[in-house]
């Protein structure tokens, strides 16, 4: 009787570089991906999309029964030329600046008060 014997690669049975659940031709599926790119794909369907249609209808006037809509930069000029969106932008830089100037100054206290002084709950003001 003959025997029959079958030859086995032993790169077909050691684990490959990314784990023993290799498949042959690279790596094998993993989810991760596969959730982080409907993540990724919610996102532009609800942020991405209706901020480019907006900013697209920025640059065109309203369709009317009357008139068609056409391609314009009124809408700017009309928004970017009173005093009144200038005295709104300077305040709103004020309070981002007042904003940043507390922010830094009750990190910074945090900070020297967790690393300097023997201060009780240091976890929780690393937390914060």
């Amino acid at each position: 009787m003959s025997t029959i014997t079958t030859v086995t690669s032993t790169a077909a049975r050691r684990p490959g570089p990314f784990g023993p659940g290799v498949l042959e031709r690279g790596r094998t599926f993993d989810a991760k991906w596969l959730v982080i790119g409907l993540c990724v794909a919610f996102t532009v369907y609800i942020g991405v999309i209706p901020l480019a249609f907006l900013l697209w209808q920025s640059f065109r006037t309203p369709q009317t029964a009357a008139a068609d809509a056409v391609w314009t930069l009124a809408n700017y000029v009309q928004a970017y030329a009173t005093g009144d969106t200038w005295r709104l932008f300077g305040t709103s830089v004020q309070f981002a600046s007042g904003t940043a100037l507390f922010a830094f100054l009750i990190g910074t206290t945090l900070a020297w008060m967790n690393e300097r002084t023997n201060t009780p709950f240091k976890g929780i003001f690393f937390a914060l």
